[in-house]
């Protein structure tokens, strides 16, 4: 139910009665995906009860995607169903909290109890300085901020240093970079395939240091490069 396909008819007509329905008619034990991205989705009402039926009927689940039934509720009310489920789900590998009201406190609960985590998204998640990146002791294998405003650039950096040799795929359509940041994705990610980033910062370093040209060749994996959030000049894309 991440996708509409009947219009907006059908998105009013699902409610957490038929969610709650479809649940248990499904089997939830061997439901692995979960998926309430799409916006229109009527569940914001019922966002604790949604997620306290998931804790108690999808002990296997391994995708959720919380965009969608979050985005309207304060992290406040909603910290201890959403840890209960972390813990009731430990098998957890992706975890989508964009547009979600999400903090450091509660993603530090969330990452003491996550030990097989390969893929997040903070996007628009303009609560988190980072601090609780300290308590994520995984490799991340796919890694999404856009529009994380407060995350400091110390806390990021060292959430990049730690997951240098895992990520695969790296989106970081955020504010300006700091030199450091750039340096350690041009030079230390040898399995990145997909980098989605800002150039703003990179500019200024390929006019101040011609020793980049050679160091972005260090993406050997790279397959897809998106500057769509950039204004780009000829120097830039003579660079790439």
């Amino acid at each position: 139910f991440g996708e509409t396909k009947y219009g907006d008819e059908a998105d009013s007509f699902f409610n957490f009665d038929l969610f709650k329905s479809i649940l248990m008619r499904i089997n939830p034990q061997i439901l692995k995906t979960i998926d309430f991205s799409n916006y229109r989705v009527n569940l914001e009402s019922h966002a604790i009860d949604c997620l306290d039926l998931i804790s108690k009927n999808c002990p296997n689940l391994t995708v959720l995607n919380l965009s969608g039934l979050l985005k309207n509720e304060k992290i406040e009310t909603y910290h201890q169903s959403l840890v209960f489920l972390i813990k009731k789900c430990p098998y957890i590998q992706e975890i989508d909290f964009s547009l979600c009201h999400m903090n450091d406190e509660t993603l530090i609960e969330i990452f003491k109890n996550t030990v097989h985590l390969k893929s997040l998204n903070f996007s628009f998640c303009t609560n988190i300085n980072g601090n609780c990146f300290k308590y994520l002791n995984v490799d991340l294998e796919k890694l999404i901020m856009e529009e994380c405003l407060s995350i400091k650039d110390e806390h990021l950096f060292q959430l990049l240093n730690k997951n240098k040799n895992s990520l695969k795929h790296l989106g970081l359509n955020n504010k300006s970079l700091s030199n450091s940041i750039v340096y350690l994705i041009l030079n230390c990610f040898p399995n990145l395939e997909i980098l989605e980033m800002r150039v703003s910062g990179l500019e200024s370093l390929i006019s101040t240091n011609i020793k980049l040209i050679n160091e972005f060749n260090l993406l050997r994996n790279l397959k897809t490069l998106d500057l769509s959030y950039s204004t780009g000049d000829d120097k830039l894309f003579s660079f790439i």
